[in-house]
């Protein structure tokens, strides 16, 4: 077994109150396979304030990196997939 190390989590929505944010002028998200559950979980509200995203996608169990483009084009973003690097490009439509 390995071993763990329990470390404190927050949210998207969390960071946005706390630090009283706006607007991201660009997000870069990398969180090792999370990025599925932290974008697909966020409320309406706070993905427009991430009106440009560069994701860095993990190979999850759960989800794939199709079903995440799929669902930023069903909130409103232009997307570019790529597989090598790992990356998808979203840009809030206006």
């Amino acid at each position: 077994m390995k071993d763990t190390i329990p470390v404190s989590c927050t949210t998207l929505l969390e960071i946005v109150k706390e630090h009283n944010i706006d607007t991201f002028d660009y997000a870069k998200i990398d969180c090792e396979g999370a990025e599925y559950e932290i974008l697909m979980s966020a409320r309406d509200d706070t993905l427009k304030k991430l009106p440009h995203m560069a994701i860095e996608w993990h190979a999850n169990t759960v989800h794939t990196p199709e079903e995440l483009v799929s669902f930023l084009r069903e909130k409103g973003y232009n997307t570019v997939f790529s597989r090598k690097p790992r990356m998808i490009y979203a840009r809030k439509n206006t």
